[in-house]
């Protein structure tokens, strides 16, 4: 990134070539990690757009024609609006930005664009943040804001390391930064959000709807669904259900679906003692909360419907939840009549064989109703696989049931709850998750989308809604070991699903541990958490007496460095030509002819002329030239060197 003396003079109306492929260089590692979310015509349109840049700057070329540059606008502007149906959202709006910062980087002439281009791409940089906030992300921003801020260093003729001195810059500001991040007054919420309005963005996790491979094709994916840290004892493996969306509708080939969402009250009974939890829920666009069955204490702003799901607002950002639950309730004793109807309905004909099989039970009390499904499934030799064959449109829990017997726990929750309504029993089916995998230290649980799990509900009178888990009758390993102990396939499922320990695993653990820590002391650093840890340093409430001297001592002890270093950069001009300048003016005020501050050169040199006559013609072409070098097209260093002799030349 140092200018080299070999450096190509500059032509006409352009910017000279080693500084700008620097810039080029500089804006590619901001643009980077969008490569992650834009479409993919999107990401070769933005790498052929930096690359011919430097090819016509290597070559001495003009720029591309403005006509062209407004139409690769109009077509980008175009083609992202049929991607995202809006520009104006997250990711609209920031690849919209994208490109008009390449084409302003392709029709830019002058020093002070590139300074501006220098700025879009702090901006460009931040931007980011609203994608992803990870410790990894935040270092690799840092990286790239490290780059930009060397190659301002270049552009303002600090050539000499320049990294150096761009380092020196961000540590300076790092004691303010972290001064305001802790001390500036922080609301319960963001004080602003960029809607997320790609169809796509953020859907991740739990599906809308149970059908086959809804689940399996997840499992195979070992990503954070969300991590749970426990206050005091932890729950047995065994009771670790995640409640999700609850699925009470049921078509054939559609498979189970959510129901109308109803926001009665429902009907519950916990017993004490409550389990005490925060759970950090990973971004993943849906409503509902994955509470520990059976939630009793919910957040602010969320609330639980009467199918007993907790549901709060949809988001694309990492949250913190304080929960608690009960691992002792009833719900549902005394059922709305209407949700008791809605769980029993089934389509008209259809799968004989599982009907005349549940006919055979409907003489016996309900709770040996769901007892007998269970010994069909613990004894028809039924395997747990992620692989199962591919069930027809047709009568497709006879095929389960009766020909394959391989399936995950989609399969064995759907077949039940069919079984169920078929031999007059209420039963719907519960998607979350089951079990999680302790983090390295042990402090906290990690819940993986290889986690995710489908389960049965049924309704017995008396009892209300209990949970009936068929995967468990089939393959007691996925409840009480996980996953990997329970497939007949295990070498299908992701590395740390499989308990994998070898070193890559153990590194990644150790790096979720800290990502952990990340995004609880510094991600979820909201109002309540800095009310507890300033009162924690005896510093009081905010806006306190005692919390307005502290912050004023610690952000003027903390700005020293930055406002000294203020001081001394306005003491020397940074770029070469205002330094030869500055040397000029000192040699008129011995002359009797000062620089008033903000004076313009022009207005400067007019005063001088008419007070130092003498001199005039040599005052007026040096501050010409001046102008010309600090404001006009790029210069070259060949005409920086002549105007900074010219200077030296002189003899008054």
């Amino acid at each position: 990134m140092r200018a080299s003396s070999r450096s190509r003079p500059a032509a006409a109306g352009t910017l000279p070539v080693r500084p700008l492929q620097a810039l080029i260089g500089a804006l590619a590692l901001a643009f980077l990690p969008y490569a992650l979310h834009l479409p993919v015509w999107m990401t070769l349109l933005l790498g052929l757009l930096l690359a011919s840049r430097v090819l016509l700057a290597r070559r001495g070329l003009g720029n591309l024609p403005v006509p062209l540059l407004l139409l690769v606008a109009a077509l980008s502007a175009w083609g992202l609006v049929g991607e995202y149906q809006t520009l104006a959202g997250r990711d609209g709006g920031t690849a919209l930005l994208l490109i008009l910062v390449t084409l302003k980087l392709h029709e830019s002439r002058t020093r002070r664009d590139a300074l501006l281009l220098v700025l879009l791409g702090y901006f460009v940089t931040a931007a980011y943040f609203f994608f992803s906030q990870e410790l990894f992300v935040t270092v690799y921003l840092l990286t790239a804001t490290l780059a930009l801020t060397a190659v301002l260093a270049v552009w303002q003729g600090l050539a000499r390391r320049p990294l150096r001195r761009a380092a020196r810059l961000l540590a300076q500001a790092i004691p303010l930064a972290l001064a305001l991040f802790v001390l500036f007054p922080r609301p319960a919420g963001p004080l602003w959000t960029l809607p997320v309005t790609s169809p796509t963005a953020a859907q991740t996790g739990l599906a809308d709807q149970v059908n086959p491979g809804s689940f399996s094709n997840l499992a195979r994916s070992d990503a954070v669904a969300f991590r749970v840290s426990f206050e005091q004892n932890r729950p047995a493996r065994q009771q670790l259900y995640w409640r999700g969306p609850v699925f009470e509708r049921y078509s054939e080939p559609g498979g189970w679906r959510q129901g109308p969402l109803d926001l009665r009250t429902p009907l519950v009974q916990v017993s004490e003692p409550l389990v005490h939890y925060t759970l950090t829920l990973e971004p993943n666009g849906r409503p509902w909360l994955l509470a520990l069955d059976a939630p009793a204490l919910i957040p602010p702003r969320s609330r639980i419907t009467a199918q007993f799901q907790v549901i709060t607002r949809s988001s694309a950002e990492r949250r913190r939840f304080d929960l608690a639950s009960a691992t002792q309730y009833q719900v549902g004793r005394r059922e709305y009549r209407d949700r008791l109807e809605a769980t029993l309905q089934l389509p008209p004909g259809g799968n004989p064989r599982t009907r005349a099989l549940a006919a055979q039970w409907s003489a016996l009390p309900p709770a040996q109703r769901v007892e007998r499904g269970l010994d069909f499934l613990r004894r028809g030799g039924f395997a747990y696989t992620l692989s199962p064959p591919t069930l027809p449109e047709t009568d497709p829990q006879d095929a389960f049931l009766f020909e394959s017997k391989l399936g995950f726990c989609e399969h064995y929750a759907s077949a039940f709850a069919y079984l169920m309504r078929a031999a007059g029993v209420p039963a719907r089916v519960v998607g979350g998750y089951q079990g999680g995998q302790w983090g390295p230290d042990g402090s906290y649980l990690i819940v993986r989308q290889s986690d995710a799990h489908a389960w049965t509900e049924v309704w017995l009178e008396g009892e209300g809604w209990r949970r009936v888990d068929p995967t468990a009758a089939v393959s007691p390993a996925r409840i009480t070991a996980g996953v990997a102990e329970a497939v007949i396939d295990p070498a299908s499922l992701p590395g740390l699903a499989r308990g994998a320990t070898g070193l890559f695993d153990r590194v990644r653990l150790a790096w979720d541990s800290i990502e952990n820590r990340w995004n609880l002391w510094v991600v979820s650093y909201d109002g309540a958490q800095q009310e507890a840890f300033l009162e924690r340093l005896g510093i009081g409430a905010v806006g306190g007496a005692r919390y307005l001297l502290v912050a004023l001592a610690v952000l003027l002890m903390v700005s020293l460095p930055v406002l000294w270093a203020l001081r001394r950069a306005r003491r020397i001009p940074l770029d070469p030509a205002s330094r030869a300048y500055a040397r000029f003016e000192r040699r008129l005020s011995r002359l009797g002819v000062s620089r008033h501050p903000a004076e313009p050169a022009g207005t400067y040199a007019e005063r001088a002329a008419r007070a130092l006559p003498q001199h005039a013609d040599v005052i007026r072409r040096i501050t010409g030239r001046y102008q010309q070098l600090r404001y006009g097209p790029a210069a070259g260093r060949t005409d920086l060197e002549e105007f900074q002799r010219e200077v030296n030349r002189l003899r008054f």
